[in-house]
């Protein structure tokens, strides 16, 4: 599989990684992307989901709402998950990859695969301190991987670039690294009830702030070019920089690889 595979996981569990997954997963389709969830099968929303869209010696694929597919983790065949899930899903464009890791990152077969990370952050005080250790495991042991974070189930609508500036402070003296924060999702009656019935929020509520604030997200998941300078600790490209400059960082960065 050449597409991109982002790895969604955060500290402790329960902050909403497969919720996100699934609504990202819409919101990517509603760009016309072609995405795979590989998650759980307890966590696999069957208010939409359809019946296997096919079965290989590698695993199971659902089909999901809006073109999407769901690959249950649990049934990928033990040996190559690697190989499986690229087998089970060739041609998509994004593998949302909803696994918990914990902190077994170093070792990790899935942040291997992964060419991205969203860490989900709860809108709960301790998950904060928890999400910065994580963020320190994971700059430790794999410190050019582009990391991105979300603000899950906040008590207010702030302005994110405030909340992301506010926390990267933090994570400056633990990780000596910023960290492009690509948005946030408060709690609302609406989300509520979409977990009950294992629906989409795209498709229940089309234009609820909250779905404009997804189809943005996967519109910087879309735009977003993270390019690392020879030092992996130093982020040379961000959202707020304009895409010129990127692609004289990318012609930089060629130009220093072949003269090495």
């Amino acid at each position: 599989m050449s597409g991109r595979r982002i790895l969604l996981t955060g500290l402790p569990s329960g902050v909403g990684c497969s919720r996100l997954a699934i609504e990202l997963a819409h919101a990517l389709a509603d760009l016309g992307r072609s995405t795979a969830v590989a998650g759980a099968l307890k966590d696999m929303p069957r208010g939409f989901a359809s019946r296997p869209a096919g079965k290989s010696p590698h695993g199971v694929v659902f089909g999901l709402g809006g073109g999407n597919a769901w690959i249950p983790l649990e049934l990928l065949q033990p040996a190559g998950r690697q190989e499986s899930l690229a087998a089970l899903a060739p041609d998509c464009e994004f593998l949302l990859l909803d696994r918990f890791t914990g902190l077994a990152i170093a070792d990790s077969d899935w942040y291997r695969q992964a060419t991205e990370v969203i860490v989900i952050i709860d809108g709960q005080p301790e998950s904060e301190s928890k999400a910065l250790h994580l963020l320190g495991r994971i700059d430790k042991a794999w410190p050019t991987l582009p990391v991105y974070l979300v603000f899950n189930r906040v008590a207010s609508w702030p302005d994110w670039q405030v909340l992301g500036r506010d926390f990267n402070q933090k994570s400056e003296k633990v990780c000596r690294r910023r960290f492009p924060a690509l948005g946030g999702m408060p709690i609302t009656a609406e989300m509520a009830r979409c977990r009950q019935e294992g629906r989409s929020l795209l498709d229940l509520y089309p234009n609820h702030p909250c779905s404009r604030n997804l189809k943005l997200m996967a519109r910087q998941l879309l735009h977003l070019e993270v390019i690392w300078a020879h030092d992996p600790k130093v982020l040379v490209h961000s959202p707020n920089r304009s895409s010129q400059d990127a692609r004289h960082d990318t012609k930089r960065s060629v130009i220093h690889a072949q003269a090495h």
